[in-house]
């Protein structure tokens, strides 16, 4: 009732400053551009441009470096990306005439001068309007494809993350009371509990320099698991066994992180592990729980006749704190470097059925707590203060999916709702502006019936017409969401591949093209019955 009352009272306001004359041969008028000068139309698109690849640019950039990202640099973006869409579509039919209409070989070709003249003064007519509908354009492409990326990233979090129903770690290795509760509680389906070890890092970490998990991997610990723990983990996920030489290794990582490791280890195929030489022999990915259970990113799978060495640098790293537990301290450069380890024992569990929340809060209630005295600065002054210490982690695929999936369904329902009813009031809006004006046309392509066009080369004009009309909202929006979309996925890397990112572009960009191709279709058979008197 709002838009209508605004409306009415638009079109009141400029029927009564227009003359009778006006009225009268307003169909005959020709449009004019808004802006009047061939050389401020030029200005215009050329300033239009440099906002838009400014924009993507600044985007790019700052995404790039989300730890430093400025708010107020997106924002700036943001306002050259509105205003660069704008000044395009005010000065684009200036340009269509000076590269088309000026070329007098393509000027006279078949139907040219027709369909161009035709579209540019639609255009100078619109040219507003068609900045926002551009604009709506971006924004449900951008939109829909970060909503896309959130579910992958959700999804992924929790495929790599919990591919087992239950994941529960210690400092004791006493499973017992959490073992009794899963039995009373959930059907197991098969359940393993293993050691898990930490050794000085042997130099994995370079492998990230140039990769979204730069900074985040721990340069001084690495987390190995032995070769029959990896096996069986891998059983128990349905994956076939591996097999290792004395002096080989594994690295299993996320999927995300596999790039990196490959390129590393193409010119560094051969390290040491606990003063012995080993080379490494593949990069897996497969899922085993490695966002900071089985370690962080990655682990090092070595062969059984190792573990003995590794289980001596382990336990090494952990005496050097009092309890034995998860903090190390050690000295460097005369100061102290605080490291926090995995815990030693690690349990995971499938189940028949998947648990709930009241399943994990119940589970969690067994886990020890215990104060320590820590030393640290508070204030600008050196204090001890308590802490309260967990002495075990539980996590639950059930849990973590009730968290995720039901924040997921709400931000993708809105972003898709929206994209929905924009897709569709834009192309609404276009297709009655071309129908409203089809009594115009029709007198044109009466004319060319005349001058002896026959009906299919009519047809086929009317079809290119509506396509053309149809298509100059839509390109420009394509062309500037692609990068700004691939600049947003660098912060969500860490988590979705590049090929989820390109598949996500291509799914919004369908969806898209599938919803505005229908209007698109119908506007043009309409538009051909009302042409031919048959509407």
């Amino acid at each position: 009732m709002g838009i209508f009352a605004l409306v009415l009272l638009n079109c009141r306001r400029k029927i009564k400053k227009t003359k009778v004359y006006d009225l009268l041969y307003a169909s005959k008028k020709n449009e004019n551009n808004m802006i009047k000068n061939a050389k401020g139309n030029v200005i215009l698109f050329t300033l239009s441009i440099a906002l838009l690849v400014g924009a993507v640019l600044i985007n790019n950039n700052e995404f790039a470096n989300a730890s430093n990202m400025k708010g107020r640099n997106i924002f700036i973006a943001i306002i050259m990306l509105i205003v660069g869409i704008y000044l395009f579509y005010i000065s684009i039919s200036s340009f269509i005439v000076k590269r088309y209409l000026n070329n007098k070989s393509r000027k006279y070709k078949k139907d040219n001068m027709f369909l161009y003249r035709n579209l540019t003064s639609k255009i100078n007519t619109m040219s507003l309007s068609l900045g926002t509908i551009a604009l709506m354009f971006t924004i449900i492409l951008i939109g829909g494809n970060v909503a896309l990326l959130m579910n992958n990233m959700i999804n992924n979090e929790i495929e790599m993350g919990y591919p087992y129903e239950i994941m529960i770690s210690t400092a004791d290795g006493d499973f017992s009371k959490y073992k009794e509760y899963i039995g009373k509680n959930t059907k197991v389906k098969d359940m393993y509990e293993y050691r898990l070890y930490n050794i000085k890092g042997i130099g994995l970490s370079t492998a990230f320099e140039k990769t979204p998990f730069k900074g985040a991997i721990d340069k001084e610990i690495d987390c190995v698991l032995s070769l029959t723990t990896y096996n069986k983990l891998r059983e128990i996920l349905g994956y076939e066994k591996v097999d290792l030489q004395d002096d080989e290794i594994i690295i299993n990582c996320l999927k995300t992180a596999k790039g990196g490791l490959e390129k590393y280890t193409k010119e560094n195929d051969k390290t040491k592990i606990v003063g012995k030489d080993v080379k490494i022999k593949e990069i897996r990915s497969e899922n085993i729980a490695q966002v900071g259970f089985n370690g962080s990113y990655y682990a090092i799978i070595v062969p059984d006749s190792l573990i003995p060495l590794i289980e001596k640098e382990d336990q090494r790293l952990r005496d050097k704190n009092d309890n034995n537990n998860t903090i190390v301290t050690e000295q460097e450069d005369g100061a102290d470097k605080i490291y926090y380890l995995d815990f030693a024992y690690n349990f995971v569990a499938t189940t028949e059925n998947m648990t709930d929340e009241k399943f994990y809060k119940e589970l969690s209630n067994y886990i020890i707590k215990q104060e320590r005295e820590i030393a640290g600065e508070v204030n600008g002054e050196e204090q001890n203060y308590n802490i309260e210490i967990s002495l075990a982690n539980v996590q639950t695929k059930g849990e973590r999916m009730s968290q995720t999936k039901s924040f997921y369904t709400i931000m993708s329902f809105l972003a898709f709702y929206v994209a929905l009813i924009f897709v569709m009031a834009t192309a609404t809006l276009l297709a009655i502006q071309q129908l409203s004006d089809s009594e115009k046309y029709k007198y044109r392509y009466e004319l060319l019936r005349k001058l002896g066009v026959d009906e299919l080369q009519i047809n086929r004009t009317i079809f290119k017409q509506i396509l053309f009309y149809f298509a100059i909202p839509m390109v420009l929006p394509v062309m500037i969401s692609i990068p700004v979309i691939l600049g947003v996925g660098q912060i969500f890397t860490v988590a979705v591949t590049m090929k989820e990112i390109f598949k996500n572009i291509w799914i919004m960009l369908g969806m898209f093209i599938l919803v505005y191709g229908i209007y698109f279709i119908a506007t043009d058979v309409q538009f051909d019955r009302n042409i031919k008197g048959n509407g």
